[in-house]
């Protein structure tokens, strides 16, 4: 799934999976993973509360447990994202942050966005190549 094809464009795969079926199991992934791989079926597990979001322990899971303890601060903080988080804390942190996400405040941060991408992409001008991830 993850070949130069897929990469190149990946709505071929979607559409193959789409027409499958809705959900498949990708053994690929570290432990394993579900693709859900319609609209209508994403919202509803989102919906459900049998499903949870509290996964983050999942991305150190498979390391050899002599290691694992030196994980111990990163899965405690990491765990408290937003994004890992099931309701009522998930509801209560999103609804603060929507507060400073409406449409009118991120185009009043348009000029300051502005001015550290400007920044960023001069300090690589002329470059042929940069270390793009940090």
């Amino acid at each position: 799934m993850f070949d130069s094809n897929f990469i190149t464009n990946p709505y071929r795969a979607y559409s193959y999976l789409r027409a499958a079926g809705p959900v498949h199991w990708m053994d690929k992934f570290r432990n394993g993973a579900w693709l859900v791989t319609r609209y209508t079926d994403v919202l509803a597990g989102l919906h459900d509360p049998r499903l949870s979001s509290q996964r983050s322990h999942n991305l150190t899971a498979a390391l050899p447990s002599d290691v694992q303890s030196e994980f111990a601060t990163f899965n405690r903080i990491f765990s408290r994202w937003m994004l890992f988080l099931d309701p009522p804390e998930h509801s209560r942190i999103r609804k603060l942050l929507n507060k400073e996400f409406t449409p009118n405040m991120i185009q009043r941060l348009r000029p300051r966005i502005q001015q550290v991408v400007d920044s960023l992409l001069d300090d690589v001008a002329g470059k042929s190549e940069i270390e793009f991830m940090t």
